[in-house]
């Protein structure tokens, strides 16, 4: 078992008050067995617990600063291409000429596909309109 199963099956099994404070002296009491099963040497002394007498400051010393991966400008993000590619027009909808034999499958089709359930009826006849009958075996 790792060390965070035993540490959480510990922890769910005592449900201490202070769970910070069981941590602490959790790790503590396992310091030096956990170093040897992980062969794990260092000069370091145990993790201190910090007593309500403390008059100590919580204060951090020298921590390493972090390493920020050096990277160029940001390349720009458009939405939408502007200019000669972007005219404002009216829009005119495809119209693909077919059989109303062929508009009575596409529109029964349509019915079955929730996505076009909320069009209304001239929405559903530009739908319609534009869609190209495709037959696949």
């Amino acid at each position: 078992m790792c060390i965070r199963d035993r540490m959480v099956v510990d922890l769910l099994i005592s449900k201490p008050d202070d769970i910070v404070d069981f941590l602490v002296d959790w790790f503590n009491t396992r310091r030096d067995s956990l170093k040897k099963e992980f062969g794990i040497v260092t000069k370091e002394s145990p993790v201190k617990r910090k007593d309500s007498h403390d008059d100590d400051e919580d204060e951090v010393e020298d921590l390493p600063m972090p390493v920020v991966a050096k990277r160029g400008p940001r390349n720009s993000v458009s939405a939408e291409a502007y200019g000669i590619f972007n005219k404002k027009q009216a829009y005119v909808a495809k119209v693909i000429q077919k059989g109303e034999d062929q508009k009575r499958r596409i529109r029964e089709r349509l019915e079955q596909a929730f996505m076009f359930n909320a069009l209304d009826e001239r929405e559903k006849e530009i739908v319609v309109n534009a869609m190209e009958e495709r037959r696949f075996k």
